[in-house]
């Protein structure tokens, strides 16, 4: 792991639905991309465990860019931001998760 929570050179997709966010500099990327930063975006990920990912992510050293938040619908989620993309992990297991769907 490397500060930023994320494999910097995980083989790519071992797994299915996996992304990479690779550190700027790497020769992995285009010449012309190796110096840029990400803007405007948010990948937001659905995890199973997301107290265990939080405390994970704080045992990594990772800068928490959003606390663990839970909205009236449900949503709880927490944000990092490796490389300038924001990360954002989400569960659905909040007190009004089941008020959102009618459940």
């Amino acid at each position: 792991m490397t500060r930023t929570g994320l494999d910097q050179h995980a083989e790519p997709f071992q797994h299915p639905g996996q992304a990479e966010l690779l550190r700027r500099g790497l020769v992995t990327l285009p010449t012309d991309q190796r110096d840029d930063h990400a803007r405007g975006l948010i990948l937001a990920c659905v995890v199973d465990d997301l107290e265990g990912e939080l405390a994970r992510l704080v045992s990594e050293r990772v800068a928490i860019m959003m606390p663990l938040t839970e909205e009236d619908w449900g949503e709880r989620a927490f944000q990092v931001r490796p490389n300038g993309v924001i990360v954002q992990l989400v569960d659905w297991n909040g007190a009004g998760s089941s008020d959102a769907y009618g459940q």
